[in-house]
């Protein structure tokens, strides 16, 4: 499947991984934890990026999350045993635990399909509209940590040949790249001076435009956001662990926020939808 959502302006993806994971970590919600993990591990299917291996990485950091907090927290009114310190290991703590773990879990798999999609051209175009100077710093940064590793490379693989390998050597290659870099950075400042970088009313270039299609995706996003946002707080659905366990279920609220997570999914499903029909039809 072709990823549309891939091909949407950076600002569109931004605010959808921005919108679920503020609601996921703000709500602390076991059902929208739930949802919102299950919802990531489709995406990262329907991106082809997820293996067994990825998935089976995530149990001992589930196991160890939930541990973690009972072995620490013994808050709760329901003791289910003490442990050899003499600690109550309550029920409420364990609850809280597999929350947390469920948080952390749902966090990794959703940077794990951001860092995907948010490539380096898509941040330095966001930036680049509201600080052009952290941005070029930012790009030039990039571009001179790359020439200086293949610079380096360059000069080992010819030094190689005849002298004998030794810490020494390494260091005095690493000194011959950054003395290029230095030098090759003042021939770029120069030629940035004499092309008017630095002038008033300067334009900056940018693969990605924002269209009528992505302004409409922006407005659906945050529309379902204020609308779990509304249901929470008029419906009164609150989710507390302690001192007793109470989580307040919503049908509703899982319909919306489960279309907030598969937006993407939907999005790359619809075209490829459209896509069959224009072909059904050559």
């Amino acid at each position: 499947m072709i990823d549309e959502f891939d091909r949407r302006h950076p600002l569109v993806t931004l605010i959808f991984y921005g919108t679920i994971v503020g609601m996921t970590i703000t709500s602390r919600h076991m059902g929208m934890a739930i949802i919102s993990l299950i919802c990531a591990i489709v995406y990262l299917m329907v991106l082809g990026k997820v293996t067994l291996k990825k998935i089976l990485v995530l149990i001992p950091v589930f196991i160890i999350s939930a541990i973690i907090n009972p072995l620490f927290s013994h808050k709760g009114m329901t003791v289910l045993f003490f442990n050899p310190w003499g600690n109550a290991i309550t029920l409420e703590a364990v609850v809280y635990g597999i929350l947390s773990a469920l948080l952390v879990c749902a966090m990794i798999v959703w940077f794990m399909s951001f860092n995907l999609l948010m490539r380096e051209d898509k941040i330095l175009s966001l930036i680049g509209n509201i600080a052009p100077n952290v941005a070029t710093l930012i790009s030039m940064t990039i571009r001179m940590f790359d020439r200086l590793k293949r610079k380096y490379l360059e000069i080992k693989s010819v030094n190689a040949r005849l002298t004998k390998k030794s810490i020494v050597k390494n260091v005095k290659y690493m000194s011959i790249a950054i003395t290029w870099l230095l030098e090759n950075s003042i021939d770029t400042a120069d030629s940035m001076e004499s092309r008017g970088y630095g002038l008033k009313k300067r334009t900056s270039f940018s693969n990605y435009q924002l269209v009528l299609r992505d302004i409409l995706v922006i407005v659906y996003l945050v529309g379902l956001t204020l609308a779990e946002i509304y249901i929470i707080w008029a419906m009164n659905v609150r989710a507390y662990y302690y001192p007793v366990i109470k989580i307040d279920n919503n049908i509703l609220l899982y319909a919306v926020f489960t279309l907030h997570c598969l937006t993407a999914v939907l999005i790359d499903l619809w075209e490829e939808i459209r896509w069959l029909r224009l072909r059904s039809k050559i």
